[in-house]
């Protein structure tokens, strides 16, 4: 009976142990099961525009990006020395900037943002200093010099405005440290120094704001180190952080850019993953889309991103020279499309052309009373006009875009 007993002992032993094992095994599972259950559907690619060259619509190695109140695009085309102009599906409006060193020159331009008044604010880089311009690159001021002093820069990267009250926002590379202005320039305030720990940096390179006034930062970091995001409050006082160096959801490769929509999500440009990484406010992971490649929907170093007030993501692609726009194909984007190859000349007639924007007001109109089958029916009479039209008025590249882009539009209704 005793070895019966001690037997059963180590039985119920060993059933507790195995037990236990399973237990501790499906907490660790948990959190893994619940992040892929929270996943969320990432945007659609919707279009893109651009290609490396220093031609009008062209980059080199361009960096941040910027979305005004009226849906205008402005590209900091870092290696041609120069801010581009685009409406939000790429049709080219303006430019302006030389290299050089006076007004409304640059010395490769990086980061670039637009206040509430329409003021686009460029930081330019090796000039150490942040310039000021009219939405039609008007030079009004500017602002630093090379140092370590207060509004001094080294290699500024990173800038980003409250909307609400102003404060402009200085990433200051080089000597690892924000540094907050008014929108004139007069120096405010600055946190952080190098180092690994919570409110230090290395090599901080992208900035944004949340609606909460919330500070969030990007680290390019060095090595294994400091590949992360931190957020902050409004006066650099530290609140979480989250990242590390890998290529799994919530890791990093040099990070470069970081944007915060309307709903405070935070995305972030995680630059030698080729993706863009999508997180709440306090980190949690939600969506991440985008691979290596030169294809639609990839990415060689995405080095920028904006977001506008309707939702739509536009990603600087860097070394593919171009920018991508992702979100909800809608009537009106696509309306925008026709509107920009008509522009370049891939619709080539004037009556084609206002046939198809007829169509589209038409469409716009039906879903505006709810009424979705008879928009779906006028949207695939649309693909079959141009699809007629291929290779006559609408070329045929130009043809697939606009069809797809319909097909896409049907698909959201």
């Amino acid at each position: 009976m005793g070895k019966s007993t001690g037997l059963h002992k180590r039985t119920r032993l060993s059933r507790y142990i195995i037990v236990f094992t399973l237990l501790a095994a499906l907490l660790v599972l948990l959190p893994a099961v619940a992040a892929a259950e929270e996943d969320e559907t990432p945007p659609e690619f919707l279009l893109m525009w651009g290609s490396s060259g220093n031609s009008t619509g062209q980059f080199k190695l361009p960096q941040g990006v910027a979305v005004d109140a009226d849906g205008y695009v402005y590209v900091a085309d870092m290696n041609n020395n120069r801010i581009q102009k685009f409406t939000g599906c790429g049709e080219y409006v303006l430019q302006w900037g030389v290299w050089g060193y006076g007004e409304g020159q640059f010395r490769q331009p990086r980061g670039i943002a637009d206040d509430a008044d329409g003021y686009i604010y460029v930081a330019d880089r090796n000039n150490h200093r942040i310039q000021k311009f009219t939405s039609e690159g008007v030079f009004i001021k500017e602002w630093g010099s090379q140092g370590s002093g207060d509004g001094q820069f080294q290699q500024p990267a990173g800038v980003a405005i409250d909307a609400e009250n102003g404060w402009v926002y200085v990433v200051d590379q080089y000597n690892h440290r924000v540094q907050k202005f008014t929108s004139e320039g007069v120096y405010v305030h600055q946190w952080g120094s190098f180092g690994t720990t919570e409110g230090y940096f290395i090599y901080p390179h992208g900035i944004a704001v949340d609606s909460q006034h919330n500070v969030y930062v990007t680290e390019r970091g060095f090595n294994f180190l400091n590949h992360r995001v931190q957020k902050f409050d409004s006066d650099g006082v530290f609140i979480t952080e989250w990242g590390s160096f890998g290529s799994s959801d919530r890791q990093f490769k040099q990070p470069y850019d970081v944007a915060v929509d309307s709903e405070d999500n935070v995305y972030v440009a995680d630059t030698y993953n080729d993706r863009i990484q999508k997180f709440d406010s306090s980190g949690g992971f939600k969506a991440k889309w985008g691979s290596s490649g030169n294809s639609t929907a990839q990415f060689n170093k995405p080095r920028g991103i904006a977001i506008d007030s309707d939702g739509y993501f536009y990603i600087v692609d860097s070394d593919n020279g171009r920018v991508q726009v992702f979100g909800t194909a809608t009537p009106e984007i696509l309306r925008c499309m026709v509107g920009r190859l008509f522009s370049e000349g891939e619709i080539d007639n004037p009556g084609i052309y206002n046939s198809l924007l007829q169509q589209l007001d038409a469409a716009i109109e039906k879903i505006d009373k709810g009424q979705e089958k008879p928009a779906e029916n006028i949207l695939n009479a649309f693909i079959n006009h141009v699809s007629n039209q291929a290779g006559q008025n609408i070329t045929q590249e130009a043809a697939e875009t606009l069809s797809t882009m319909a097909q896409h539009v049907i698909e959201n209704l």
